[in-house]
């Protein structure tokens, strides 16, 4: 199964607006697809551990709990629907920024 974790900061505006209007619909519409960290949890202590986390927000994508993407930037909600959605093995780029 193929999960988006979002990594942002309480005292971060752009991060805060980011999670109210894109990640809490998307989390409304795709229960149990979507894991929100907001302040240092033993989930972040873990994605930081594999690649230092540098930027917030950040966005993990992770299949069988294996990171398959991560990006620093602001996905549509169109991109990350189509990434929950996606069946293949393996996600390209191609298909995350679809």
């Amino acid at each position: 199964m193929r999960r988006i974790i979002y990594i942002g900061d309480r005292s971060c505006r752009p991060c805060r607006h980011y999670k109210e209007t894109v990640i809490d619909p998307l989390m409304a519409r795709h229960p149990g697809s979507i894991e929100v960290h907001t302040g240092w949890d033993a989930k972040i202590a873990e994605v930081n551990a594999r690649r230092k986390i540098t930027k917030v927000p950040t966005v993990v994508i992770e299949k069988d709990g294996r990171e398959e993407f991560r990006f620093s930037a602001f996905l549509e909600p169109e991109q990350l629907e189509g990434i929950i959605a996606c069946e293949s093995d393996t996600l390209t780029a191609g298909e995350v920024l679809a």
